[in-house]
């Protein structure tokens, strides 16, 4: 079975509880076969992603890489 790994970034609090489950059931739809591991949703303001604050994109990408690393 093949493992995919998913560290979701989110905007609100629905959106924390909401993503994971939309996600697996999106993956059991498409791909059955495959095991997906998904991190608790990092929730960042949306103006944390804009041009302007692109060091913020790239933190929060990174803290998500790193917390995927940390659960394998």
């Amino acid at each position: 079975m093949n493992a995919r790994y998913i560290a979701p970034i989110v905007e609100g609090h629905g959106d924390v509880a909401a993503v994971p489950v939309l996600l697996r059931r999106i993956a059991t739809a498409l791909r059955p076969d495959v095991s997906l591991q998904i991190n608790t949703p990092i929730r960042v303001k949306a103006n944390r992603f804009t041009k302007e604050k692109s060091e913020d994109f790239r933190k929060y990408v990174a803290l998500a890489s790193a917390k995927r690393n940390f659960l394998l």
